[in-house]
Formats: structure tokens, sequence, C-alpha cells
């Protein structure tokens, strides 16, 4: 489908208001079943739709998904997109009274990321969710503006909006909570709580600016992802933050769409990759290699497919056999990779896997159909053993592996997968948000890895963008948030 080629304040000043009917929503999501009987839990094909999950008309682009676990048993989701409304729902579906999401407040309302605080204490996480996009203030109580906190009880953490004050002047499209608690945050914004900071800055674990991080790694355009680096001679986080977006400049330099800040958030010019189109997302693995997806078809002078991995020194690893390439019949936009997401992030058992789901707009992974969304190695070749078919009907904007136990005790692993919204059938939209079958995760030393922090996901489907550098987003209605 045709994204409407117009910039984010063009389309906001248009978007839609939610019906008073939206909420029915909340009845459709009832007959919503996180924790499947044994008997719907037998062999399925991994890539096919989960029957069982049933989400009614979203009626929305689904840019972000996360969760966080209640019990073993039960997960708690939480959806970002562009309409507003608040629900929070048990694992089973059926509606909490306890409490209710307060409404965005500002003009869009948009929701691009959501990010787990995957922090562990006393053996156990903290399921603490951070949420960013294009929204104003939800309350008197939680002044900040284009980021928040929302606790296990789904409530948002007032002390953090305090501490933010007046939050970023414009949105926020990335979100990376440190190895040390601490959290990056990148945007289009260029001032934080009314300070100078250029499309970047880091936040203290309060949600107070970090004022050790160097101001002067401005950068000229759009952050759209974050990741921490790793040392490929340990194996551990070296304090280093990889930034991919849009920009051409960071700190006065000449970068293009990928860049490395040192622990001080000063410009590591030992790492200069030339990159001609944006970067959308990064995955970095264990042994510290790059792996960048997004629109790019030339990596240091050699062509590549929307799709490449990086040495620790930005070099090109010609040994990574990923190629992403066409688009399907009814779109125009350009073949692009926006999600990239580790298999497992071993959240219920500690199990994790090398694999890597690849999500965006596309019609082949290595010259075989996969429309939308694929699975591959750590080298990149195609998992032939998880196809989607035609489970997906428009590009993939996010992806989250879930995994939770069934009531035999064994693990259910599940992908939950965030659409662009499609056209309406009838009455009713495509769904925007669907389940598949996953994959468990495998135990060969080749496929074992670290467990990563999970990859924002952002609005990245455009047909152009504008001359102010602000990316044509899907859809205009404003945001929504639901959790069950």
């Amino acid at each position: 489908m045709t994204p409407d080629p117009v910039s984010t304040r063009d389309r906001v000043a248009r978007s839609e208001r939610p019906s008073t009917g939206s909420r029915t929503l909340a009845a459709c999501l009832a007959a919503t079943a996180l924790l499947l009987p044994a008997a719907n839990l037998r062999a399925q094909a991994p890539g096919t739709l989960d029957p069982n999950f049933v989400t009614g008309t979203i009626g929305a682009t689904v840019y972000a998904v996360d969760y966080m676990m209640d019990t073993d048993t039960t997960v708690k989701i939480t959806i970002g997109g562009d309409r507003t409304l608040g629900e929070y729902l048990t694992t089973e579906g059926a509606g909490r009274t306890d409490f209710l999401f307060p409404e965005f407040g500002g003009a869009a309302r948009l929701i691009y990321t959501i990010v787990p605080e995957q922090k562990i204490a006393d053996g156990n996480f903290i399921p603490n969710l951070l949420l960013g996009g294009d929204f104003g203030r939800s309350s008197a109580q939680t002044p900040a503006q284009n980021i928040v906190r929302i606790m296990p009880s789904g409530a948002l953490d007032t002390t953090f909006a305090t501490n933010l004050g007046t939050g970023a002047n414009t949105f926020v499209t990335a979100i990376l909570p440190l190895t040390d608690g601490r959290i990056v945050v990148g945007g289009q914004f260029t001032t934080f709580n009314r300070e100078t900071r250029r499309r970047i800055v880091r936040l203290q674990q309060t949600g107070s600016i970090d004022e050790s991080f160097a101001t002067g790694s401005n950068i000229d355009n759009d952050v759209i992802t974050l990741a921490e680096s790793i040392d490929p001679a340990t194996g551990q986080v070296d304090g280093s933050t990889l930034v991919g977006g849009i920009f051409n400049n960071v700190a006065g330099q000449p970068y293009g769409k990928l860049a490395r800040l040192d622990a001080n958030g000063n410009l590591d010019m030992s790492f200069h990759p030339s990159i001609d189109l944006r970067v959308l997302s990064i995955l970095v693995q264990p042994t510290g290699k790059i792996i960048i997806g997004g629109d790019f078809t030339k990596v240091n002078g050699v062509a590549v497919n929307h799709i490449a991995r990086l040495k620790y020194d930005g070099s090109l690893d010609t040994t990574f056999g990923a190629s992403v390439t066409g688009v399907p019949n009814r779109d125009v936009n350009p073949t692009a990779v926006y999600v990239l997401k580790p298999l497992s992030d071993g959240r219920l058992d500690g199990r994790v896997d090398g694999r890597i789901y690849v999500g965006g707009e596309f019609a082949q992974i290595n010259g075989t159909p996969r429309i939308y969304l694929g699975l591959i190695s750590a080298d990149g070749v195609l998992d032939t053993s998880f196809d989607p078919g035609t489970a997906i009907y428009d590009s993939v904007q996010s992806i989250t592996p879930i995994t939770f136990q069934d009531s035999n005790g064994q693990p259910a692993y599940r992908v939950l997968i965030g659409e662009t919204l499609g056209p309406k059938i009838g009455k009713n939209y495509q769904p925007s948000l669907v389940r598949l079958f996953g994959v468990a995760p495998g135990s060969n030393a080749q496929g074992t890895a670290t467990q990563q922090h999970a990859q924002p996901e952002v609005p990245k489907k455009t047909v152009h963008a504008p001359a102010s550098g602000v990316p044509a987003l899907n859809a205009a209605r404003a945001a929504h948030l639901y959790m069950w």
C-alpha cells in the first residue's frame, strides 16, 4: 500500500481523533488467550498464524511491541502505534478495572518505540518498559514529553517523569537501556529538558540528564536506532554506543548514517564506515560484529542489498551471506530492512540463539520468497524452517519473540508481528498485529548468543524524506497504547 508522502508535521495536523467506538477493542481482545490449552499447543509449522491469538480490529499501524513477564505462564503485552487508547488486560484477555492507562497529550500522540529495561535484581528481571514517541504531557503528574517509563503495575513512573523535566522537544524514536543502568535516547529532538542536545542524550537511571555524556556529539539529522557495542576480544559491552539513522554529520565530522560514540559520548574516529542510504536497525552479535538493516545499497563502496555485517573496525564482512530484494506487487516503497531481532531473548528459560528475525519491506531473502519476514542464521543463511508464507499482509514494523509456559509447564515459543495498517476488507481492516508460531532456540555452539537488548522499532516506511529531514510516516491517526 502507498503511504501518504507528507511530513510528520503535516500528517499530525490532519490526524483523526479516535472514535468513541474504538474502545470496543477491549471486548475483541477478551477472546485472546496467551496461556493456551495443551490441546492447542500441538506442533505447528513455525511461521504459521496462531489462531488462538485474536485481537479484533486495531485499525492502526503497530510500530512497537514488547512485554513484561507476570509469572512464568502469564505475559502482559504492550503495543505502540498511531492511535490513542490505553487498555490493560490480563493474560487471558479479561479487562482490568484496578487502573487505566492515562491518555497521552499533544497533537500527534504516536508511540514509536517500546523497550524493556532488562536489568536483573536478586536474580529477577525488573520489568519496566520505556516508551518513546511523539506525544505530549499525559497528565499534570507526568509532565515529560515524548518519553515515559511504565512500571510493572502499568502505572507511569512519576519520579522518572519529574526528573525528565520537559523531556525532548520533538519526537523520540530510539531508546537504549545500557548495561550499567543509564539510558541513551535518540530521535529528532534538539533540546532535552531545555538543554541543547541534538538528536542524542544520555540519561541517568533516575531520568535526569547525564552531564558526563559529551554535548559535542551533535548529530545533524534524525537518529533512528541505537545499540551497545561489544568488544570482540572479551565478548562484553565496551561502553560505546552505535548510532544509526539518516544523518550525514556527527560532531562536525562527515559521518553518514552510522557512527560510534565512546563511553563519554565522543565520536570514535577509528570507526568510519561509508553507507549511502538510511540505517534503520542495528543488531550487535556476541563476536562484536555489527549487522545493519535499512534501504542502503552500498557499504564502503561495495554493492549490498539492504542488509550487511560490519567488523568491529567498520570494514565490511564479506562472509555474511544475507541479501534482501524485491517488493510485493502492491507496494511502491523502496526495498528495506526495518527490524533485526534475535530469535529469543531468554527472558523465560535463559535459552538464546544466534539466529535473527528480519522484517521490513521486501519479497525475497537470498533469492527465496519471504514476504516481509524471514529468519536467518548468524552468518546470513536463510533458515527454511521458518516460513510465514502469506501470513503477513503488509510491511513489518516490529518483531517480538515471546516465550511463556504452556499448561504442561513446557516453553511455548511465539513471535508477535506489528505491521503497517492494511486496507479495509469489508468493514474491517486487515490485522496489524498477529502472532505466529515461533522457533525454539537451538543449543548448538555456533548459534549460542549472549542476551541482547531488544532493538527499538520505529516508523521507517517512507516514500521520501522531506526537505526538513523529517521522515514521512505511515498512517495518520493519533497514538494508541494497549496492554494485556
